[in-house]
């Protein structure tokens, strides 16, 4: 594929002069201490830190230009979330280079930026994650191809496929896709695919923000509906109770090691961008942040139960009061 050569070759440097300079000026809530060397130091306290890296360009770019853009996005963030003098550095404080990393995205309805998932892709492999042990994956073959993705079950290069072939909107009774052990959501038994219980190591979340009826709006919890064999069932009255349990689940909590969400881009209502990527380890504290993005473009208050609930039971963060939020410009 074109685009994924064209990807490949974006630099893997990134000018930390003007990202620092852009951090001096641009971040809120951090004391960022600098030495000779340039140095970002991130004090250690007990808040979860959501890292948020903006730029307008991302709104209007095109091209090759949106791409390059979009990798130094994946890249700069990353390193504001952890921190580290490069993306390798900030990397290797998340995963290990013989992780297999799953990317969870979003075909139904709305999509994950194709760009932003390959940038992500591409960062990893720089770090030295093998191409190969990279897997991105959604409810079905079909929605992948929706995104123009193509579909690489083989040991070359990264993988991309999803739990079943066909497209599918509820029950799925091809079992040998999920795991067997079930687990107790309300009254519903559900299974987890085995691409998150056997295939991965870890898993990184990519989800849009994109607005929901039932709920106000959806991002990083509702995104594992997709890896789970009866989403159907978890839907109606109990919805908001039924994501804040699906995500205490063991290999969806555990595995969830990062949350990247897609916010590059506006497609109306159902789809909100403002020309950001977010990262954060708590889902919870994603969906909070999510949560105001959604209001502010709909200016009217959402507050769906499923953060407060999913906080309650341990999932994550959703006190303002403890989390760290920090924003800067992409350069």
């Amino acid at each position: 594929m074109k685009e994924d050569k064209l990807i490949g070759k974006i630099s893997k440097k990134v000018d930390r002069r003007k990202f620092v300079k852009s951090f001096s000026f641009g971040l809120i809530g951090a004391n960022f201490l600098f030495n000779k060397r340039s140095v970002i130091s991130f004090p250690s306290n007990s808040k979860t830190r959501i890292a948020i890296g903006k730029s307008e360009k991302l709104l209007s770019a095109e091209g090759d230009e949106y791409i390059k853009l979009v990798r130094r996005g994946v890249d700069q963030t990353i390193m504001a979330l952890v921190g580290g003098l490069t993306p390798k550095e900030a990397w290797n404080k998340l995963i290990k280079k013989d992780d297999i990393v799953g990317l969870k995205v979003t075909y139904e309805r709305t999509k994950t930026d194709y760009h932003l998932i390959y940038a992500v892709a591409n960062s990893l492999i720089d770090f030295g994650i093998r191409p190969e042990n990279i897997i991105i994956f959604e409810r079905a073959d079909y929605d992948l191809t929706l995104g123009n993705h193509k579909i690489n079950r083989t040991n070359k290069g990264i993988k991309c496929f999803g739990i079943v072939k066909e497209e599918w909107h509820g029950a799925v009774h091809a079992m040998d896709k999920f795991d067997h052990k079930a687990y107790n959501i309300g009254p519903h038994k559900m299974h987890i695919c085995k691409i998150v219980t056997d295939m991965c190591s870890v898993i990184i979340n990519m989800p849009v923000v994109k607005r929901m009826g039932s709920t106000g709006f959806s991002t990083a919890m509702k995104n594992h509906f997709g890896s789970i064999n009866s989403p159907i069932d978890l839907h109606g009255k109990n919805i908001n109770e039924y994501i804040a349990i699906l995500n205490t689940l063991p290999p969806i909590k555990n595995k969830t090691i990062l949350t990247i969400c897609d916010v590059l881009r506006n497609f109306g209502s159902s789809h909100v961008g403002n020309g950001s990527i977010i990262m954060c380890r708590d889902q919870v504290t994603m969906d909070y942040t999510a949560m105001g993005i959604m209001e502010k473009h709909l200016r009217r208050k959402i507050n769906p139960s499923f953060i407060e609930t999913a906080a309650k039971l341990g999932v994550g963060v959703a006190n303002p009061d403890k989390i760290e939020r920090i924003e800067f410009e992409i350069t």
